[in-house]
């Protein structure tokens, strides 16, 4: 479950420092946030923002929050075999998912 640290601060992350949550804060509480920066379970301090953070903003980029660090916890892996039968795509989707492999 997300633990909500501020008004407009929500993390995902089960360990946190004190210096991810202060710059963390800060950027909540910047007034082009629109709604509420969540953190990631990846979460950690960054140059100008904070890694693993989703910042909502309006009428406004912040180009330090996608910097060299972005997916830095990620990793993409070819499946090696096919999806469970019990993987059902939704028709309503907006998105199509990507074909699996062959």
């Amino acid at each position: 479950m997300p633990e909500v640290l501020a008004e407009r601060l929500v993390s995902w992350a089960s360990i946190l420092d004190p210096q991810t949550e202060r710059q963390a804060r800060a950027t909540a509480e910047l007034p082009i946030v629109d709604g509420h920066v969540a953190l990631m379970p990846d979460a950690h301090l960054g140059i100008g923002a904070t890694i693993g953070s989703v910042i909502p903003t309006r009428s406004a980029v912040i180009p330090s929050a996608v910097g060299v660090d972005i997916g830095c916890g990620m990793a993409a892996r070819r499946p090696t075999s096919h999806p469970p039968a019990s993987c059902n795509w939704s028709k309503s989707s907006a998105r199509r998912p990507t074909p699996w492999p062959s």
